[in-house]
């Protein structure tokens, strides 16, 4: 996956260094659309590791305020939660009970 990944942006850098004007707006735009493509993967992939730590976060934890609420968010609405649940309970819950193990 790497060598393909790498070869295609060898072949863009490629053709952005030819001098028909052309090519170099159709490199560069495919060029600008392979690093919206990676920005948005890597988006995805952080919002889906917050969703991960605020479910396993809710099941570990059953004294958390509003639990069921939580969850059901978590599946409902999806991913967007994920970080939402981050800063307004998972921060403050780990800055009032800083001793505390996983239960």
């Amino acid at each position: 996956m790497y060598n393909i990944i790498m070869n295609n942006i060898i072949s863009i850098l490629a053709e952005l260094t030819k001098t028909d004007a052309n090519s170099t707006a159709g490199a560069a735009g495919a060029l600008f659309v392979f690093f919206i493509f990676a920005l948005i993967f890597a988006f995805a992939i952080t919002i889906f590791v917050f969703w991960v730590m605020a479910l396993v976060h809710l099941i570990q934890h059953e004294d958390v305020k509003d639990r069921t609420l939580w969850l059901v968010l978590l599946f409902v609405v999806g991913g967007v939660i994920g970080p939402v649940y981050y800063f307004a309970v998972k921060k403050p819950y780990e800055k009032q009970k800083p001793s505390s193990g996983k239960k």
